[in-house]
């Protein structure tokens, strides 16, 4: 019996749109891949803006990356698999539209057109491009530095915590 959810392994990263790919992992039912519906209510031009701003992100990698490590973690979990099915999942029952078409309203929602050419200029910019090229490694670095302020912070109010009476 095949159970679902195996442990995926952790990647750190400080981009938050990630947790939003791994919810927009719903493989389609049909073999090709039909046209994904467009985003509800969302102007063209903004819903373009969008799109291009998850592209110069590296967001649409991230969701490969995710549909790699997920797939990868039931290939583990799974060894009788044949491999040619991992890569025919990946290729016919998994749509950066899914995505897409998820975050889109939600991105609408809080950015205006203005904000997007705005914050777009920054990312197309040389120094908005060497961000997202870093952006990984300062996810990783500064997550561990995270976990260990964390770690002590606990430390501290535990003993301070004793040291009161508690």
């Amino acid at each position: 019996m095949i159970r679902f959810f195996p442990s995926i392994p952790p990647r750190a990263s400080a981009f938050a749109l990630v947790l939003a790919v791994a919810s927009c992992l719903v493989p389609s039912v049909a073999q090709d891949k039909p046209a994904a519906p467009a985003p509800a209510a969302v102007d063209p031009e903004k819903a373009a803006l969008i799109d291009r701003f998850l592209e110069v992100t590296n967001a649409y990698r991230f969701y490969d990356d995710i549909v790699g490590q997920v797939c990868g973690a039931y290939a583990k979990r799974f060894p009788q698999i044949e491999k040619d099915f991992w890569t025919d999942f990946k290729k016919n029952h998994t749509r950066r539209e899914d995505l897409f078409n998820q975050v889109t309203p939600i991105y609408a929602k809080y950015l205006s057109v203005e904000d997007l050419k705005s914050i777009l200029a920054f990312f197309e910019s040389p120094s908005g491009k060497k961000y997202v090229a870093v952006l990984a490694d300062l996810g990783r670095e500064t997550g561990a530095v995270a976990q260990e302020f964390e770690k002590d912070l606990n430390t501290r109010i535990l003993k301070r915590l004793k040291e009161a009476g508690y």
